[in-house]
Formats: structure tokens, C-alpha cells, sequence
């Protein structure tokens, strides 16, 4: 088997590498360079992390919710009549024929 991977791809992937080692790449900028060694040295890659500064996550603020609370109003229960099976004190009623007889 084999896979084939594109740059855009590898640089997904060493991003979340990244993230998953705790580095927090949130409101930052990453630049990755890549470089080809000779012979057997392979490829190698330098990264860069810059903050961003943004106006929005500088300044954030908390706006309370309000939610309204309802409260769970269940259905009647309704008893469970199983067609065949007598209950006690009721009258054993023939269901008619569908037939006609």
C-alpha cells in the first residue's frame, strides 16, 4: 500500500501535531518552510509561530443568557388492554367476526 501525500496535507498534519503537544495555535500565524537535504537527510521543515493580535480576542466579553425554565408535564398514562386477555371483574366480550359469522 501506498500513500501519497500532497504539502497542504503535511502541514495539516503538523499542525495538529503541534496543537496535541499543547501549544496553543489559536490567534497565531504558523509558517512552515520546507527544505530538501542532500542525499539521504530527507526533508526537513522550520516553524514559525507569530502571535496575531486581533481586536476580538483581546476584548472579550461574557453576555448572560436567560434562559426560561418549563417544566415537564408527562401524559396521563393510559392502561394497557391486551385484545384476548380477560381483566378482572370485566365481562368476556366476543370482537366480532370479520367475516360475518
Amino acid at each position: 500500500m501506498q500513500i501519497h501525500l500532497k504539502q497542504p496535507d503535511i502541514e495539516a498534519a503538523i499542525k495538529l501535531y503541534i496543537a496535541k503537544q499543547g501549544i496553543n495555535l489559536v490567534d497565531k500565524t504558523t509558517e512552515l518552510v520546507f527544505t530538501a537535504g542532500r542525499k539521504n537527510s530527507g526533508i526537513s521543515v522550520e516553524i514559525s509561530i507569530e502571535d496575531h493580535p486581533t481586536v476580538a480576542s483581546s476584548t472579550v466579553v461574557a453576555i448572560p443568557t436567560v434562559v426560561e425554565v418549563q417544566p415537564i408535564v408527562e401524559p396521563p398514562k393510559t392502561p394497557t388492554v391486551i385484545v384476548g386477555v380477560p381483566v378482572e371483574g370485566a365481562p368476556i366480550v366476543k370482537p366480532p367476526s370479520l367475516f360475518g359469522n
